[in-house]
């Protein structure tokens, strides 16, 4: 395993203005900090809401017996609960002020002008396309997950837009397919088979979705792609369980990050999304020519590759290094010990018909969101 040194933050060359706003701005120290005060302030009550809520569920049931046997278990979940929340809430407060050692302690406030953003229509034609994150219509990539490679992940550039906070930026679909785990409970539709909803098969293994997320991304007229948004919905059995994670720019105080620099360069640091105590990664660029001990087939690094070592503080113990090869784009996602779970892009393409022929699962897709996936004629 290569050892890649994180480097202190440097900022941006060319382009990477929008991060810090006008050079002239003055800077007022403990903004970051204070953030993650705030935003550790803000966990720990979440944490103890939920005593509250239960509370409010024991008060309205009639029996005594019943009302007090609730109220003894709201108040041991309470104490539980608070334990591991308050660890929790701390972790994340250490890991915020790591960010804040990083990147310093101004406000994070992009300067978000939609004259700096390209049409993205533009991009592929007369605009050059950002060498590691194409936005080009058509651009599909297709990477297997999770520990032994079992989950089944589709990326796929729409022609749809949308417009966010004045800038007209990219739909980018991303579907995620996981093993079934059948419920007991479930009915067989009367050929042998339990019938669910969005199932596809995988090498004769059926794959339930597990996410979908509409991204949308923009590119600035520096070739740099920032993350403008994401609307994440989480499924159970088929259904739709949660939309956590779900951010846009401009509004509910959320802002968006810069995801690809064009020009990258080691040491480089970055937000790629803030929404605060939902989604606050960031990347730090630790070489311009890496690559993993154990390629990927077909996508080889060979000492060419962009690394990334990308974190949440929300999730203090996670952590990858991401691989990305010029006029491919990603090839690899690992943990830094390379121990842990792996994502491998196992297929590319200009079309989605480049590695999705099976007709029966572009129905499905079709399904699943047909704006993307169905043709004019479905």
């Amino acid at each position: 395993m290569k050892n890649y040194v994180l480097l202190p933050f440097a900022s941006l060359a060319c382009g990477l203005a929008l991060l810090t706003g006008p050079a002239h701005a003055q800077v007022d120290p403990k903004h970051c900090s204070f953030t993650a005060e705030f935003a550790e302030e803000a966990c720990l009550r979440d944490v103890k809401a939920d005593y509250w809520n239960e509370l409010a569920v024991c008060k309205n049931i009639a029996h005594r017996r019943d009302r007090i046997e609730c109220r003894e278990d709201a108040e041991a979940e309470r104490i539980e609960g608070i334990r591991s929340g308050d660890e929790s809430c701390r972790k994340q407060r250490e890991a915020r002020a790591e960010v804040c050692d990083l990147l310093g302690q101004d406000r994070y406030d992009p300067d978000w002008d939609p004259e700096n953003f390209v049409d993205p229509d533009d991009i592929g034609d007369t605009v050059a396309a950002n060498p590691w994150l194409s936005l080009v219509p058509g651009f599909t990539q297709v990477i297997t997950a999770g520990e032994d490679g079992e989950e089944w992940v589709l990326q796929y550039v729409t022609e749809d837009t949308e417009e966010i906070d004045g800038v007209i930026c990219r739909t980018v679909v991303d579907l995620e397919f996981a093993p079934d785990e059948p419920d007991d409970e479930e009915e067989e539709d009367g050929s042998g088979r339990l019938e669910r909803s969005h199932d596809i098969v995988i090498d004769n293994v059926e794959l339930e979705i597990a996410e979908y997320t509409d991204d949308w991304y923009a590119q600035d007229i520096a070739g740099n792609v920032w993350y403008c948004g994401e609307l994440s919905r989480e499924y159970e059995d088929g259904d739709i369980a949660d939309l956590d994670g779900s951010f846009r720019q401009g509004e509910d105080g959320d802002k968006a990050g810069l995801l690809m620099p064009a020009v990258p360069m080691v040491g480089d640091a970055f937000r790629q999304e803030w929404s605060v105590n939902n989604a606050e990664d960031y990347a730090v660029v630790v070489s311009t020519a890496g690559g993993p001990d154990e390629e990927v087939e077909g996508f080889e690094c060979n000492d060419s590759c962009l690394v990334t070592h990308e974190r949440t503080p929300l999730e203090p113990d996670g952590e990858e290094l991401k691989y990305w090869l010029m006029d491919t784009g990603f090839v690899l996602a690992a943990e830094p010990d390379e121990d842990g779970e792996r994502e491998e892009l196992i297929c590319q393409g200009d079309a989605l018909e480049d590695c999705v022929t099976d007709p029966d699962i572009l129905d499905e897709l079709c399904e699943i969101a047909p704006d993307a996936f169905c043709d004019d004629e479905d």
